[in-house]
């Protein structure tokens, strides 16, 4: 039995009473307790109307929504999150790169650079005269020399004698302690007239005389007294050449 079946069999017993065997006080409380019944029926039928009403609005379509809703709403909340987290813990670092350094500029400083090489002539070790021609000497080495066969109209056998008669001579000097420096004929230079001697030293002083022999010899001609000449002459076959 509910409430409001409870309060109808309560209201039955108070009709069915004698109203003639009732006193004016016994009526007066029946007549209250009937209205505090009615009242309190009307007051029970109205909640639980609302809470049907209530029951009623919360459909399984509404319900889904609502955790649609709340679903979707925790993932937007969660994606925002780790966006911020990445931010904060800003790119991932970059081997070699300094704790100031970008990522870009450690990546360039890694890279090896390519550089080119540059590569310089050789500089002569030979010294040349005014118009850069070579002076050879005893230390000079023969395979550099290039030969050109009618340069200065020498044959290819007189520039070879000129060579062979140089470095005899180069050699008897040194032989003494003296330096000499010599040129090759077809090489030197047109304009060059012999102005310059490329050995230093003045006529009958000992450089001299061991290179020409005594100054002002007369007589038939002796290559042991002309010195260095003298020699490289001898050696080369050339002594009736003088």
């Amino acid at each position: 039995m509910n409430v409001n079946d409870e309060y109808l069999n309560q209201l039955r017993d108070l009709d069915a009473a004698p109203f003639t065997s009732l006193t004016d006080d016994q009526r007066a409380r029946s007549e209250d307790s009937k209205a505090s019944i009615l009242a309190s029926t009307f007051d029970e039928e109205k909640r639980p109307i609302t809470a049907i009403r209530r029951r009623r609005g919360q459909t399984p379509l509404r319900r889904a929504l609502t955790i649609g809703i709340l679903t979707a709403t925790s993932a937007a909340v969660a994606a925002l999150i780790f966006v911020a987290t990445l931010n904060v813990e800003g790119p991932a670092p970059v081997v070699g790169a300094s704790p100031t350094e970008s990522p870009l500029a450690a990546t360039e400083q890694a890279t090896p650079t390519e550089t080119t090489a540059v590569t310089e002539a050789p500089q002569p070790t030979y010294e040349t005269d005014a118009y850069g021609v070579r002076y050879w000497d005893i230390n000079s080495d023969r395979n550099e020399i290039v030969y050109e066969e009618g340069a200065r109209g020498m044959t290819l056998a007189e520039q070879q004698l000129a060579v062979e008669q140089g470095f005899i001579v180069a050699k008897c000097m040194d032989e003494q302690g003296f330096d000499y420096r010599f040129q090759l004929p077809w090489q030197t230079h047109p304009d060059d007239r012999g102005d310059v001697n490329p050995n230093t030293y003045e006529v009958g002083d000992p450089y001299y005389v061991a290179l020409w022999g005594e100054y002002g010899q007369t007589g038939e001609y002796d290559w042991t007294q002309a010195g260095c000449e003298g020699l490289a002459t001898h050696e080369t076959g050339q002594d009736g050449a003088n």
